[in-house]
């Protein structure tokens, strides 16, 4: 049985951490990501099944990199952002 892969693009550690964590232990293969321009590079050799994709990344915004390269896939956006 092949295993659902999943990108997750998260630039906090601990969150990355935890969450790649929770997804490994419910069988899911995880890639992590600190930043979204590697994503872009990675994505022209194999995509993946699902993309867990923060928003708020520091080199480029989420909702850019699904514009310009990932519109086919299933994609969570999430931000821990709560600034006011």
């Amino acid at each position: 049985m092949n295993q659902t892969t999943v990108w997750l693009v998260e630039d906090e550690t601990s969150i990355s951490e935890a969450l790649a964590y929770v997804m490994q232990l419910e069988g899911f293969t995880v890639r992590a990501f600190e930043r979204g321009l590697p994503v872009l590079t990675a994505a022209r050799q194999a995509l993946p099944d699902v993309i867990v994709l923060d928003v708020g990344l520091p080199d480029i915004s989420g909702f850019e990199q699904q514009r310009l390269s990932l519109t086919r896939r299933k994609i969570a956006f999430g931000s821990g952002n709560n600034k006011s």
